[in-house]
């Protein structure tokens, strides 16, 4: 049996960002200036995986500042 999962469409990569943001934003991490909803909207293509990687270089860049 072959599946083929198709990439999320906007609605689901912002309920990825969410999740994957979620931690950063409970601490006080997430600025208020980030846009969740354009950056679902600019992330048209990307899988939940890539998605998932560039959530965490962003947590990563703003925990070291």
């Amino acid at each position: 049996m072959h599946m083929e999962i198709g990439l999320p469409d906007e609605h689901g990569r912002l309920q990825i960002l969410r999740i994957h943001t979620n931690s950063a934003a409970k601490n006080g991490l997430l600025g208020s200036d980030v846009d969740l909803a354009e950056l679902a909207a600019l992330t048209k293509n990307f899988s939940g995986a890539e998605i998932e990687v560039q959530s965490l270089f962003f947590e990563l860049r703003r925990t070291a500042k």
